[in-house]
């Protein structure tokens, strides 16, 4: 299986988007996944259901993170390696975007995910199967392209 396919699977499973997305990069980046899972587990439905921000979204900008983030406290190396993270974070935001159609979970889903009715319906009409993966699939396409440069 392909990072793509291990993301859906993920997804299909129970996990969420954010935990799919940064689940598929986690070794190679050298981290547990279960420690990356965790880390990812409050970013589902836009934020804790909010619907804010895409989860698919939030996992990518962990990854990226992830990759290019420093552990030093030395203030001038972080701010430089910070300013690296924010293009690049604005890079994937610009392409999910234009993917997507949006940003934010709601947008996106055509339903409020703060709103039980709505998950439900949106629930059995399949729209996280088929849209949430869809955003997963391209995220990690967005960061699979990005992380090897």
């Amino acid at each position: 299986m392909n990072r793509v396919e291990k993301a859906i699977a993920l997804h299909n499973s129970g996990f969420g988007c954010a935990q799919s997305v940064i689940s598929v990069f986690c070794e190679e980046l050298g981290v547990d996944p279960v420690i990356g899972q965790k880390m990812a587990l409050g970013m589902g439905g836009g934020i804790g259901r909010s619907g804010e921000v895409c989860g698919a979204l939030s996992g990518g900008v962990m990854v990226l993170g992830l990759k290019n983030g420093v552990s030093s406290m030395d203030g001038e190396a972080n701010k430089t390696v910070k300013e690296k993270v924010y293009d690049l974070d604005q890079e994937f935001l610009k392409e999910f975007k234009e993917r997507n159609g949006a940003i934010r979970c709601n947008d996106i889903l055509g339903f409020d995910m703060n709103d039980p009715e709505a998950r439900t319906v949106a629930k059995e009409k399949g729209i996280f199967s088929r849209v949430c993966n869809g955003c997963i699939q391209n995220s990690v396409e967005i960061l699979e392209k990005m992380i090897t440069r």
